[in-house]
């Protein structure tokens, strides 16, 4: 994941990718749309060597040299990944980053993360080593896994720690709490002001006509923000958040230290809108799906002693599976880490298990 040092090419190259991925989602019928209107739409997410690789029939790319424009994708019945893709995922535990620890370098300089496999701690009647140093009301027998925060100051022994860490049956990752980075300081949630349609070519009329095909009474595309939180009550997007029975937004915090989700920074409101603010409702402007869309804000960010903003890997990876737990169809993350993390890697496998894209 690669942090980018300009806005604007954040910008466009991210409005690009969420716009396509939004747009693919929401054809629920195939005979709707005709293969000229399909192959009116820009191409230029990307390119692949091996477009064929992507899928056949329907799941055919419009353009051969562009794979992630697929020719038709139903979301009512939830075919929302390429057959392949759906094989892959058949038994997600078995495509978690898993494998027996083999050792275990902490000099208790950081806190620590671990990954358990909550399927192996039940059968082990929670005898595990591992459970001395998690308490039993962490595991959710319903989940694949525990993403859980050692404290480096809570080992007071840390030989017999590594000890019981390599001889756990349920440990599938080990690993020091890593910081992610928002990609980009937005310092303004209205800037460069709808350069995203722009950048994809959606002019007014094509959202118009596009959005004509889901024109209420289908499918709500489910879309979960994983960001500094969202502005619910802003005037554009209120409307597209996610609510329960009694109206409330359906939102969480990932990081454990308060409830609230409402936006740190406004970065991810200004994502958000990107998204999915409302089309053709006389405010402000539009986001790339701006009708039939549910928004459940995710705040994973905080700040720390010094002021900085930032998201721990651990509070990542569980609001990765709190969106996929809620049966989104679609999770939006703009941030990034110049290191790689198992935890988040089992975290988006689960996801991947549950069709989330």
């Amino acid at each position: 994941m690669n942090l980018f040092s300009k806005l604007g090419r954040f910008n466009r190259a991210y409005s690009i990718i969420v716009g396509f991925l939004i747009l693919l989602l929401q054809f629920n019928n195939c005979n709707s749309i005709s293969s000229s209107q399909m192959n009116a739409f820009p191409s230029t997410v990307g390119t692949s060597s091996s477009p064929s690789t992507v899928g056949t029939g329907e799941n055919t790319p419009v353009n051969p040299l562009n794979p992630y424009v697929l020719r038709c994708i139903s979301s009512s019945d939830g075919v929302k990944v390429s057959p392949a893709l759906k094989v892959a995922v058949v038994a997600p535990r078995s495509k978690l980053v898993a494998g027996k620890i083999t050792s275990l370098d902490w000099a208790q300089d950081v806190d620590l993360i671990v990954s358990l496999d909550n399927e192996c701690i039940v059968k082990s009647n929670y005898t595990d080593p591992m459970m001395l140093y998690v308490s039993p009301s962490h595991i959710s027998p319903d989940l694949p896994l525990t993403v859980y925060v050692i404290k480096k100051e809570s080992i007071t022994q840390l030989k017999a720690f590594i000890d019981d860490a390599m001889a756990s049956d349920c440990l599938l990752a080990a690993e020091k709490n890593k910081k992610f980075k928002l990609n980009a300081d937005i310092s303004d949630p209205r800037f460069l002001d709808q350069k995203h349609l722009t950048a994809i070519g959606a002019s007014e009329a094509f959202l118009s006509t596009l959005l004509t095909y889901n024109a209420g009474s289908l499918y709500k595309t489910k879309v979960a923000v994983i960001d500094s939180g969202v502005d619910v009550f802003n005037p554009d997007l209120i409307d597209q958040m996610a609510k329960d029975a009694n109206g409330f937004v359906i939102g969480y915090n990932s990081t454990g230290l308060t409830t609230d989700f409402s936006d740190l920074v406004f970065h991810g409101t200004h994502v958000t809108g990107l998204i999915g603010a409302g089309f053709h409702n006389g405010i402000s402007g539009s986001g790339v799906w701006g009708r039939n869309i549910e928004i459940y804000p995710v705040r994973a960010f905080q700040f720390d002693a010094n002021g900085d903003l930032g998201a721990n890997a651990n509070d990542v990876a569980n609001g990765i599976i709190w969106a996929a737990d809620k049966k989104v169809d679609l999770i939006n993350m703009s941030l990034g880490s110049p290191e790689e993390s198992l935890t988040i890697k089992n975290a988006i496998s689960y996801a991947i298990s549950k069709n989330v894209m």
